[in-house]
């Protein structure tokens, strides 16, 4: 039970849900409101089947590939401080140009139907 909480721990840290919330609702700016929840569900719904995937079967994929999960540890470590020194200082700018630059991708966008 204790690996299942850490587990829940480290991902609500890693993925930091109230910090994506701004982007989000950028994106889904246009989009009707029940479609929205639509588009949130699915989006959900992939999130766990990656999640799931890369639990029963991660280290398959990554000895697939020819890795380590040391290796995998590493490469964050390292990525993790550059990605926090560009953190954006004007939220409400940067989370329109999130808008702009996925409005322009229709695999990335939510499309109304």
């Amino acid at each position: 039970m204790t690996s299942i909480f850490s587990t829940f721990l480290t991902l609500v840290l890693v993925m930091d849900p109230l910090g994506n919330v701004l982007i989000i609702l950028a994106v889904l700016n246009g989009v009707d409101p029940k479609r929205r929840q639509w588009v949130i569900f699915r989006e959900l719904i992939i999130a766990l089947v990656e999640l799931l995937l890369f639990l029963f079967a991660g280290t398959q994929i990554l000895s697939a590939m020819g890795l380590k999960q040391e290796s995998i540890g590493i490469a964050g470590a390292i990525s993790t401080p550059s990605a926090w020194l560009k953190r954006p200082t004007n939220w409400s700018s940067y989370a329109l140009d999130i808008q702009k630059r996925y409005s322009k991708s229709p695999l990335l966008s939510p499309q109304p139907h």
